[in-house]
């Protein structure tokens, strides 16, 4: 009789357990986790007259291809340094070419890859954010492999999941990362879950058996922790204030917290704005007006349309670069 109640109870939790796995699939793949190649009403700008660009790729370790682009000015043949750029979850690293052609024409290369699952790179869906540490460190070892990078000093600058990236590299054995910027990165794949489904919290720890079966370690990372123990790379965190898609409770204000506690972190939040605070305040207005009409991963953060001024959605905020500047070049 105790057996069978044992079985009984043993099967019950069994099924729940493969119930809540569905569900967190089924909620992932509707919300976060789709393949991201924008919205066909968007005509993506990718290039301006006085960059030129080289076609990279590489495999991650599930032999993906990432593909993605060198950015130079063709006038600079001595960079300061190489930028290895990683985009958020919507559309690739295009809606970033705006800074990329900042960065680009203050001195520096930038190199740009699309993430599992986005824009030009392979990937049937995004299967998580811890994939993009993961899929970092092949970018790590293709940079190290070339003999034209590999000698330029290497920063980083990732915004929203590839801010979560960038920071989480810092785990990654035998990095040579001198500077890092994230901007509205996030502290953890399941904190992120929870903002957008607050059913996901129910599934806290299925978020985190599904990720731990599929990428091991990794997904117990979290910006926090590897804030804490960073030892080897400057770091600049960027947000909004106002930050509506990764909420500062789940993200600057955790990091501001601990400031004082790494020489190394230094956080800016800026007043006023909101996911993208490297835009001006009109140009994130416009965002926001053209988010309402496409949806959130409509590729509104890019929000190249023939319909839709360029300029107006993309105005880059001056005080902001200078800080990025600033911090690049000190």
């Amino acid at each position: 009789m105790i057996g069978l109640i044992i079985g009984i109870i043993l099967g019950v939790v069994l099924l729940l357990f493969f119930v809540s796995i569905i569900v967190l699939e089924v909620s992932y793949h509707k919300t976060l986790y789709k393949r991201a190649d924008g919205d066909l009403r968007i005509k993506y700008v990718y290039s301006y007259d006085d960059v030129i660009r080289e076609k990279i790729s590489f495999k991650n370790k599930s032999y993906a291809s990432l593909n993605g682009y060198i950015y130079k000015d063709q006038n600079n043949n001595n960079p300061k340094a190489l930028i290895l750029m990683v985009h958020g979850i919507g559309y690739g690293h295009y809606y970033l070419m705006p800074m990329i052609r900042f960065l680009v024409k203050n001195g520096f290369y930038v190199l740009a890859y699309d993430q599992y699952g986005s824009g030009l790179s392979e990937g049937k869906y995004i299967t998580s954010t811890v994939r993009g540490i993961s899929d970092i460190e092949c970018a790590f070892k293709f940079i190290k492999e070339n003999d034209s990078l590999n000698k330029l000093p290497l920063y980083l600058f990732g915004h929203s999941w590839g801010g979560f990236v960038v920071i989480n590299s810092l785990n990654i054995k035998d990095n040579v990362v001198k500077k890092i910027i994230s901007v509205a990165g996030f502290n953890n794949d399941n904190d992120l879950s929870i903002s957008f489904s607050k059913a996901a919290k129910m599934f806290s720890w299925a978020i985190y058996l599904r990720n731990f079966v599929r990428f091991g370690k990794l997904a117990f990372y979290s910006s926090k922790k590897s804030l804490l123990k960073n030892k080897t790379a400057k770091v600049l965190y960027l947000q909004g204030e106002e930050d509506n898609i990764v909420p500062v409770s789940m993200s600057g204000a955790i990091f501001k917290e601990i400031e004082s506690k790494n020489d190394l972190l230094r956080v800016e939040m800026i007043p006023a704005k909101g996911h993208a605070p490297y835009v001006t305040i009109k140009a994130q207005n416009a965002q926001n007006e053209v988010m309402k009409e496409l949806g959130l991963f409509g590729g509104a953060l890019a929000n190249f349309n023939n319909n839709i001024d360029y300029e107006k959605l993309s105005e880059l905020d001056p005080k902001v670069l200078q800080i990025i500047l600033d911090f690049y070049n000190e």
